[in-house]
């Protein structure tokens, strides 16, 4: 996990630009996750313009910020394309009831072969905190199993230790 991937250390060769070592750094993490065979999430942050778009008059989210896309994302749209798979998180962390959803915005699946797809905008899959964000829940159910706070005691009888 690459988090965020603008805390790398950029190295610009002489004669490129910005635009072109993003290019290149994503096409690097993709030979990389290939060569491995492993998976790289690389965490972006929303461009200065998403965070002014926000949900109009009337909406139940009225004056927050809208939910990003991948043009959204710092650099665009690059991300998106050298990527297998584009995932957003969204919270609407100013709003009285919604506080503690974290909506998830599945936005490209390059393999759809074992039955993965995008999902709707209007039907995000929706993480709820667990009280004192020790987790999430999905659809209500709590995937974490947590270890017994059961009482531990110590036998000191030594039942198992017979006489000789």
């Amino acid at each position: 996990m690459i988090d965020p991937i603008n805390s790398l250390k950029k190295e610009i060769k002489v004669g490129s630009n910005a635009f072109e070592y993003g290019y290149e750094q994503l096409s690097e993490i993709r030979i990389f996750s290939k060569k491995f065979n492993v998976a790289t999430w690389v965490c972006l942050h929303t461009n200065t313009e998403a965070l002014r778009k926000v949900h109009p008059k009337g909406h139940d989210f009225e004056g927050q910020p809208a939910v990003p896309n991948y043009a959204s994302a710092e650099n665009g749209q690059m991300n998106a394309s050298r990527s297998c798979d584009f995932v957003t998180l969204h919270r609407y962390i100013y709003d009285k009831r919604d506080w503690m959803y974290t909506r998830m915005y599945v936005s490209k699946v390059k393999n759809q072969e074992l039955g993965y797809r995008p999902n709707s905008i209007n039907q995000p899959i929706m993480w709820k905190s667990i009280l004192n964000n020790v987790g999430f829940e999905i659809s209500g159910k709590n995937l974490i199993k947590y270890p017994s706070k059961k009482q531990l005691t110590i036998d000191n009888t030594r039942k198992s230790i017979q006489k000789k």
